[in-house]
């Protein structure tokens, strides 16, 4: 905070916060993939408020012996801190963004089928999708608000209908029916497909 008029810490503060910044509006804040532009400037930061205690520790020669063991226990705590960090950093960019899930986020294959659904709606033809596929995060998260839910033994009949297939498996028995705004939940297809 003393050398804040200087502008190179300026530069890095608010590097910090545009870093910072540019994750908060992401749907999972903080989003890991924006905040990796924080983390440069943060390392800067802690690296600068770690010399600046380890010259104030140095340069204090008047320190008795006792006292100056205190401060070599300060430090070795602060080094003990500071090791786990690149372990916290590989398990938070690198591990979690690795997960099944947090790839799901990018679902390609969800946003094609979210406009393929959506350009299709507008035309008064029910859409029937696999509900395995309708439950997906991304998918459902994209659906929900044009299609709420609803639960439903049967639905009315209608002249043409589409049926999304993505994954082409023979094994999907529960479908949903977009159709007029509502995602009707269909009960499991029995042998004869009723």
């Amino acid at each position: 905070l003393k050398n804040w008029r200087d502008f190179f810490h300026r530069l890095v503060a608010l590097w910090w916060l545009i870093g910072v910044f540019a994750s908060l509006p992401a749907i999972e804040a903080p989003h890991p993939l924006r905040m990796i532009v924080a983390i440069p400037p943060t390392a800067i930061l802690v690296a600068l408020g770690l010399l600046k205690l380890i010259n104030w520790l140095l340069s204090n020669k008047r320190i008795p012996s006792s006292l100056r063991t205190t401060h070599y226990a300060l430090l070795l705590l602060i080094l003990l801190l500071i090791l786990p960090l690149p372990g916290f950093i590989r398990a938070y960019y690198v591990n979690w963004g690795n997960l099944e899930v947090t790839q799901g986020i990018y679902d390609y294959n969800a946003i094609a089928i979210r406009d393929a659904v959506l350009s299709q709606a507008n035309k008064n033809i029910p859409i029937y999708l696999p509900q395995s596929r309708f439950n997906d995060s991304t998918l459902l998260y994209y659906l929900s608000d044009p299609f709420p839910r609803q639960a439903s033994l049967s639905a009315s009949a209608a002249g043409t209908a589409i049926a999304i297939s993505p994954d082409n498996n023979i094994d999907d028995t529960a479908w949903v029916r977009l159709y007029n705004g509502v995602a009707t939940v269909l009960p499991p297809l029995t042998l004869e497909g009723q």
